[in-house]
């Protein structure tokens, strides 16, 4: 589950509202206000939440100078078209908004919630290449590349990286740099164990490369240690 710094108080009379009407009764919705926001508010700015309501409200911002994968504090920090997303209590980082997987490098267009989960928007998942350890430092501080599924196909993504080798998990940002949450079950149980990603043998620090990470039940050519 994702933390966000959802919206910024830094609101005066130089705002526009941004986003589009819902059936014409003035409440703003975010589903295009992160595709569209260059072209709803012009050049050097971005479309952020304003204010929780409700109803929520989405104004233009002056954008930052931030770009993707770097620190923020606040989504003003971040350059146009980008958002500060709140990954834990220690890493907040700028992503591109988005609407649909399409508008993301990595084809992969994530949810986030705020305003106590009232409100929702979306930021695309940095594409990787490299789901060893050695990989998570094209990441950035505090994240991993990991293999995520898009449909039957696993797509490598830098998602923020947990502390265990081994042991239960519920998601893959439980595990480590290196080690993905898997669901090994044969009843549908809800957690997993965090597994070692690997490419080779020589990637495992104990047992050999052959397990499979299937995507809706069909091998994704993505493996781990077993």
């Amino acid at each position: 589950m994702l933390l966000v710094d959802g919206w910024n108080d830094d609101v005066d009379g130089r705002l526009e509202r941004c986003g589009w009407e819902n059936d014409g009764d003035d409440q703003y919705d975010d589903r295009r206000c992160g595709r569209s926001s260059r072209a709803m508010c012009g050049a050097g700015k971005s479309c952020h939440l304003a204010s929780c309501g409700p109803p929520a409200q989405y104004a233009c911002f002056t954008a930052g100078a931030a770009s993707a994968g770097a620190a923020c504090m606040s989504s003003s920090d971040c350059s146009a078209g980008l958002t500060c997303i709140r990954y834990s209590l220690t890493v907040s980082v700028c992503e591109k908004q988005c609407t649909l997987d399409r508008d993301c490098t990595s084809g992969r267009c994530a949810g986030f919630t705020t305003c106590s989960n009232a409100v929702m928007g979306r930021f695309c998942l940095r594409a990787c290449s490299d789901v060893t350890a050695a990989g998570a430092a094209a990441c950035g501080t505090g994240f991993k590349c990991d293999g995520a599924c898009v449909g039957q196909t696993s797509t490598p993504v830098c998602i923020a990286a947990g502390t265990a080798r081994s042991g239960p998990c519920m998601s893959s940002a439980d595990c480590a740099a290196g080690y993905t949450c898997i669901n090994r079950s044969l009843d549908g149980g809800v957690a997993g164990e965090c597994m070692q990603l690997c490419r080779t043998a020589a990637d495992c620090t104990a047992g050999m490369c052959t397990g499979n990470i299937a995507c809706a039940g069909v091998a994704s050519g993505s493996h781990f240690c077993l």
